[in-house]
């Protein structure tokens, strides 16, 4: 799977669907959303869980933050 605007690799970068539910998944790394759809991003890192920092360290490194 990848970013549906830039094309990265979701090995590389979490991705997240940026359309409503019910509709075939259209998926932008964060960085696109951040560039695109600053409000869109802005809740989506509003409503994160902690569990989400502990996955992404797991499967993306420590070093990985947005």
């Amino acid at each position: 799977m990848k970013c549906a605007n830039c094309g990265t690799s979701v090995f590389k970068k979490p991705l997240e669907r940026v359309n409503p539910k019910g509709e075939i998944g259209i998926w932008w790394c964060r960085d696109c959303i951040k560039k695109n759809e600053p409000e869109l991003y802005k809740n989506i890192i509003s409503d994160r869980e902690p569990i989400n920092d502990v996955l992404e360290d797991i499967c993306y490194g420590k070093k990985f933050k947005t």
